[in-house]
């Protein structure tokens, strides 16, 4: 009696599982939406893992935007296409010392939950070497947005992005060493040098 009645019972517990599986994505549950590997519209990849601060982003991706291998000289953008994305280096950021670290696998950002379906945090922009307070918010399944906040206040018209999963065949996890986001300078550090060969664009 027990094994027909374990019979019966195992194909409505396992519904009853994916049906609450599938509720948590619908209601923007943190932990069934957020982690993952995130395409961004310049197709670099951010991979979201959980971490001491509850959500950290890691550069696992880096893809040139156009509009950054435009602001280059000729001798840089030669420079960038011998160089391998891993050797890439911060070149922009506001601290002087962290120069020289390679993109590829820094910490762009370390978020907590806010609401069911919105993290807020530091993220750090590599396109001008900068911290901001910012956000993270799941639209759906497969897309999330990522942007900025002006005491307190995040959307629009504040600059944000849309990210989407990465494709399937691209969902694995890297193996990246976490760079902790710099801690805000208290004086404004001189900007890198534009002419500087050795900056390929701080993407």
């Amino acid at each position: 009696m027990m094994a027909r009645y374990m019979r019966k019972a195992l194909p409505i517990a396992l519904a009853v599982v994916l049906a609450n599986a599938a509720a948590a994505l619908a209601a923007g549950d943190p932990n069934a939406g957020i982690v993952g590997i995130w395409q961004t519209p310049e197709k670099s990849q951010v991979t979201i893992t959980v971490c001491p601060d509850d959500y950290c982003g890691n550069l696992t991706k880096i893809v040139v935007p156009p509009e950054e291998l435009a602001k280059l000289t000729p001798e840089q953008r030669a420079l960038v296409a011998k160089m391998d994305p891993s050797q890439f280096p911060d070149a922009r950021n506001q601290d002087p010392t962290l120069r020289t670290r390679t993109l590829l696998g820094v910490q762009l950002f370390a978020v907590h939950a806010a609401d069911a379906s919105t993290f807020k945090g530091q993220l750090y922009n590599p396109q001008d070497g900068k911290n901001y307070d910012g956000y993270v918010k799941i639209i759906d399944a497969n897309t999330i947005e990522v942007g900025g906040c002006v005491m307190n206040y995040c959307g629009n018209p504040i600059p944000h992005q849309e990210w989407s999963r990465a494709p399937a065949e691209e969902d694995q996890t890297a193996a990246v060493t976490a760079a902790p986001i710099p801690a805000k300078a208290k004086r404004k550090a001189p900007a890198a040098d534009a002419s500087n060969a050795s900056d390929p664009g701080g993407f």
